[in-house]
């Protein structure tokens, strides 16, 4: 009661709340759980409640004419949702289903109009939360109607512009509805916006040098996402009024800020790419050598909308299928720019990523998968108090392949997906030493031991999510493209099972 009883006093919207209302407050939430995937109210359900998420994460969607799910945004740990339709006393105008595992407390819509009627700061803070979300929505729906700005920053006055932007504009040159901005005149930029030649969903990609002339662009073009360029191996810093900025006034509108790294041309793997993820909270990053057509021709596939991303599923030694898929995508030359997995998955898409020479990918496989079949033989029986089998030689050959990588410094993105004990849910991992995730996503429970990853519990990704489209979408937006290989049985099994309580060997 007491760790609840703090949670709501770090929510804003109560943050006007005496300790006894705080106390009175919380008596009268009560508790739900929902699993993955499970649906809290549908687009047409009655408000009829009010919900604090306690645990985990819930997204809000809008159902197309197709009924295809398209996501609007998620609400988090702390975060409070429903609030406008139980003041409007009309039905609910989103679709709100849980991403993992999520526990939230919820309010009755009669205690809740109560308790604003009788704090009017409460209904002042909601308004703004609401029309904040409600501006959101309304950008989504708008999204294909208006023009999308696209702004290139230096992150520091250490990082040049002018070879990143030369290569770039050249890459840039087959993509017909995306327009490389080179002027920083706003009057320029304004007749740009006023010129009735370009069609609406025109992409314009704008390379500025300053925050001073992000600035004034603020307010002025509708920013979907601001990228910040850095030289991995220059001054580990970003300016301060970019941060300003975008804390202050950019996150606001809910535009995206992400992260390009460039590197020399000899640098065979990035490195300390951690160093600039904790600086600020990018929403994704990239990794550019700095005369690579490839990683530039990538870049603009995101930044179009045109990427293709890959989700490999588990299936043990089935995984083997996963190589052929990728070996024919190659030989189409259908560009792979991003790779989640599962399980087998997982370790075939990170070798594929460490060293996409097909040859290597091969034999780095081959190692593998010989070495978790020698660790399943008797000689590796344990005493089964966590597991059967010893995973020490499954480690050993993971590290001797892929050393001290990281997955965040993967040339191009990755996660593996692991369940995670602790949470009783999913943990999807975007950073962290590739070898310990891997190990962590392959390992069964009670034929292997769990992994522990930040003094949490880790086993098999595919106990809960073992096909992680979900994810890779929230990940790279609702334009780009998925494949999915998925190697384990879609429907039911309908068998009837029936053991008894006692099994005798003998």
């Amino acid at each position: 009661m007491i760790e609840f009883i703090d949670l709501i006093r770090k929510v804003d919207l109560f943050s006007c709340l005496e300790e006894g209302e705080l106390i009175d407050l919380a008596s009268q939430f009560e508790l739900i759980n929902l699993k993955e995937g499970e649906i809290l109210f549908s687009r047409g359900d009655r408000s009829d409640y009010i919900y604090l998420v306690i645990s985990g994460h819930i997204s809000s969607y809008l159902v197309n004419k197709d009924q295809q799910f398209q996501p609007i945004g998620t609400i988090e740990q702390g975060q409070i949702l429903g609030e406008a339709g139980v003041l409007s006393e009309e039905p609910r105008m989103l679709t709100v289903k849980a991403i993992v595992a999520t526990q939230l407390a919820r309010l009755s819509a009669e205690q809740f109009k109560n308790l604003c009627y009788n704090n009017v700061v409460i209904l002042e803070k909601m308004a703004k939360t609401v029309i904040a979300r409600s501006q959101l929505t309304m950008n989504f729906i708008a999204d294909e109607a208006i023009q999308q700005w696209h702004i290139i920053i230096p992150a520091n006055p250490q990082t040049s512009i002018d070879k990143f932007k030369e290569k770039l504009k050249k890459n840039a040159e087959n993509y017909q509805n995306l327009l490389l901005v080179e002027t920083n005149e706003v009057s320029k930029i304004k007749e740009i916006l006023n010129n009735q030649s370009y069609k609406k969903n025109h992409i314009f990609l704008l390379m500025i040098i300053s925050a001073e002339i992000l600035e004034k662009l603020i307010g002025l073009i509708k920013i979907k996402t601001v990228y910040l360029l850095a030289d991995n191996q220059s001054d580990l810093s970003i300016e301060p009024k970019i941060i300003s900025l975008i804390d202050n006034k950019i996150s606001k509108n809910y535009v995206k800020i992400e992260l390009i790294l460039l590197h020399s041309d000899n640098v065979k793997m990035p490195s300390n790419t951690i160093k600039w993820l904790e600086k600020f909270s990018f929403a994704f990053h990239y990794h550019i050598k700095q005369n690579r057509d490839e990683d530039y021709q990538r870049l603009l596939r995101f930044i179009n909308g045109s990427s293709t991303a890959l989700v490999l599923g588990g299936g043990g030694a089935k995984g083997w299928f996963h190589v052929g898929l990728i070996k024919a995508l190659a030989e189409k030359n259908i560009k792979i720019d991003a790779i989640a997995g599962v399980s087998a998955g997982a370790l075939i898409g990170a070798c594929y990523l460490f060293d996409s020479e097909f040859n290597q990918v091969v034999d780095n496989l081959e190692r593998i998968t010989n070495t978790f079949y020698r660790i399943t033989k008797f000689k590796n029986l344990t005493w089964p108090l966590v597991s059967f089998f010893n995973s020490s030689q499954a480690q050993a050959v993971l590290q001797e392949i892929f050393q001290e990588t990281k997955i965040e410094d993967l040339w191009r993105p990755f996660f593996c997906v692991t369940a995670n004990l602790s949470i009783c849910g999913e943990s999807a991992h975007y950073s962290g030493e590739l070898a310990s995730r891997l190990m962590a996503s392959n390992s069964i429970p009670g034929v292997l031991p769990p992994c522990i990853i930040n003094g949490q519990l880790h086993y098999d990704g595919g106990l809960i999510n073992n096909l992680p489209i979900d994810i890779m979408r929230n990940r790279i937006g609702k334009k780009n493209k998925i494949i999915a290989s998925c190697l384990s049985a879609s429907s039911p099994d309908n068998r009837i099972y029936n053991f008894p309580q006692k099994i005798n060997l003998f």
